[in-house]
């Protein structure tokens, strides 16, 4: 039986395809912060770089491990 009530699956940024995009519901589990911080971070101009795609905030793995390596914000 499933358990619709378990946590969701982190991701593992460096087995995705550098080219592959990720929702912020996906990317917040996996650097360990909230959703309402990535948001705050877009408001700022901080955090991974945002590419919109259908006019929805997308981040590209490449960029987000790009972002990690430069020491974040």
């Amino acid at each position: 039986m499933l358990d619709c009530q378990s946590t969701p699956e982190i991701l593992d940024l460096q087995s995705l395809p550098a080219s592959a995009f990720v929702t912020r519901a996906q990317l917040a589990p996996a650097l360990g912060f909230s959703l309402p911080t990535l948001k705050r971070w877009a408001g700022e101009g901080k955090g991974p770089r945002i590419t919109y795609l259908e006019n929805r905030p997308r981040y590209r793995v490449s960029d987000v491990l790009e972002w990690i390596e430069e020491g974040r914000e």
